[in-house]
């Protein structure tokens, strides 16, 4: 991993920029929705991105940024992230209320499953 100048262009902030490598990615999508997790380290520790992405015009793109000086800071920035905040879906009414609640529950679960991936090369350790 050579280090190289990074730039993140955060959704409602400043860009985030450092000098550091990228470690992982992992994708979660559920149909024409999904979040791309991207893992940095820098001198100072690590940055991950949560992207979320939609094809469909009432659900913007997304960018967050979280910075940590350890690999738990970043599992529980992670942890903390609501995958659901810029999730809209299906128009309020009661004829949808079923697949509404049947893809936040499936979006929510594969953001899960990517976080898992992308943090599965860092286990946590218990010392006795």
């Amino acid at each position: 991993m050579t280090p190289e100048t990074i730039t993140i262009a955060r959704t409602g902030d400043r860009p985030l920029q450092f000098t550091g490598a990228l470690i992982i990615a992992a994708e979660a999508w559920t149909g024409d929705r999904g979040h791309t997790l991207t893992l940095y380290q820098h001198p100072a520790g690590f940055v991950v991105t949560v992207e979320y992405q939609t094809n469909y015009d009432h659900e913007p793109y997304h960018c967050a940024a979280y910075t940590g000086a350890t690999i738990a800071d970043i599992a529980a920035a992670l942890q903390a992230h609501d995958p659901l905040v810029h999730f809209r879906g299906f128009p309020a009414h009661r004829d949808y209320r079923e697949k509404q609640a049947r893809l936040a529950a499936n979006l929510t679960a594969s953001y899960h499953a990517a976080v898992s991936e992308l943090l599965a090369d860092f286990p946590e350790t218990l010392e006795a």
